[in-house]
């Protein structure tokens, strides 16, 4: 296990030149990479960037960043309202420079984003709770997670007055459920339904 509330786990396999790594990586979307002794990434379920770091096929895996997310004094519920306003604006700049890189070859493309989506960037220092976790205290702060942002309509979108509620929420609950979880005892259980009865409850529709 490595890092943060233990969200990074590497499995190591082999020893001295044939060892290899493969890390998983629980939160937001998930993440499988496999890399050499070294972390040099040989095969990942898909690439994504922590800021300007990419995690991508021949890239040295940065266990480093990986591992402190969540431990960021910087993230988005250390600021105020203001400050968590200008940050968004541009982190939402920057995404959106990319959106263009990417997308040049398209006449056009979205260049905002929902709500959740840009809380669970690694920038945001809240990336490790998850998508679940996440939603949940952006609906505690009466906003709506599917709400789409851009640089130049964040501001009308999320007023000071948004911003200090939804920081309010990733603090106190985001905060609560997963020293809820660090600190439990109780097990989790793993629902399974087989696909026959699937069919069967379709066909009886």
């Amino acid at each position: 296990q490595l890092g943060y509330y233990d969200r990074v786990v590497n499995f190591v396999f082999g020893t001295g030149e044939l060892r290899h790594s493969l890390v998983l990586e629980l939160y937001a979307r998930g993440n499988v990479i496999l890399t050499t002794a070294s972390y040099k990434i040989l095969a990942l379920l898909r690439s994504h960037e922590y800021d300007e770091v990419s995690v991508k096929v021949g890239e040295i895996y940065p266990v480093t960043y990986a591992t402190s997310l969540g431990n960021n004094s910087k993230g988005v519920i250390e600021m105020t309202a203001e400050e968590a306003l200008k940050w968004s604006i541009e982190e939402i700049q920057k995404y959106q420079l990319k959106q263009k890189d990417s997308e040049k070859c398209k006449k056009t493309f979205d260049s905002a984003i929902p709500l959740k989506a840009f809380l669970l960037k690694p920038s945001s220092g809240v990336y490790h709770y998850g998508p679940s976790l996440i939603e949940h205290c952006i609906l505690c702060a009466n906003l709506n997670p599917n709400t789409k942002i851009s640089s130049t309509t964040v501001a009308s979108v999320l007023s000071i007055k948004d911003w200090s509620k939804l920081i309010g929420s990733l603090k106190l609950e985001g905060r609560t459920k997963l020293d809820n979880i660090l600190n439990s005892n109780e097990s989790g259980y793993i629902l399974y339904k087989s696909k026959s009865l699937e069919r069967k409850e379709t066909n009886s529709l």
